[in-house]
């Protein structure tokens, strides 16, 4: 994984991408809860006008937003913390699924880890649009893998796949999963056509 700050980030053409509003709300709140409202909010002054107008004022969970919406986290992050190292990308994971699926979305859970991981696709397409493509399986009761194959422009970090485990690691949990272990074994940024993950569980 790359040494320099660790904070989500894409980039290239990805004015076609879409992200629901849940999702860019979830980080914008972890941001708020580890550092505080009016310290975000200065953050936010400081970005350009041009990031400013991708995040708006009033962030609706249900709405869709442009995918570059993640710049403007990733800009203000860097503000707010500018050493920020492997585990803050893996927290705001964990807390984007908590944040996620204990409204509306909480029916996606399924108290079962292995069917939970069936259901990632389903979860993923709820989610985004235009920016990638997620196949998942089952393997046994207590593994699976996740699969990313990201469209030609989006680059991958690897604060964007520690954001990633984080996030499906909470989501099993959350199924009832228990001492979950993730491994990033084939990422983008090293080469391979897809980023793939493994999970383990008891």
């Amino acid at each position: 994984m790359p040494t320099r700050s660790l904070v989500p980030e894409t980039g290239g053409d990805l004015e076609e991408g879409e992200i629901k509003g849940v999702q860019i709300r979830a980080a914008y709140m972890f941001l708020k809860q580890r550092y505080g409202d009016q310290a975000v909010e200065e953050a936010l002054k400081s970005a350009s006008s041009e990031d400013r107008l991708i995040m708006p004022s009033l962030l609706l969970d249900s709405n869709w937003y442009p995918h570059t919406a993640w710049r403007v986290i990733r800009r203000i992050t860097r503000v707010l913390d500018p050493n920020a190292g492997r585990d803050f990308p893996v927290e705001m994971g964990k807390f984007m699924a908590d944040y996620v699926f204990k409204g509306v979305y909480k029916s996606l859970l399924s108290p079962d880890p292995s069917k939970q991981v069936e259901k990632f696709k389903w979860i993923h397409d709820l989610f985004y649009r235009d920016v990638c493509t997620l196949d998942a399986k089952a393997v046994g009761t207590n593994s699976g893998v996740v699969s990313y194959s990201y469209r030609k422009g989006v680059t991958v970090t690897g604060a964007t796949c520690l954001l990633l485990m984080g996030f499906w690691t909470r989501t099993l949990e959350l199924a009832g999963a228990k001492d979950v272990e993730a491994t990033h074994p084939k990422c983008v940024s090293k080469g391979s056509p897809v980023c793939e993950y493994s999970f383990t569980w008891k």
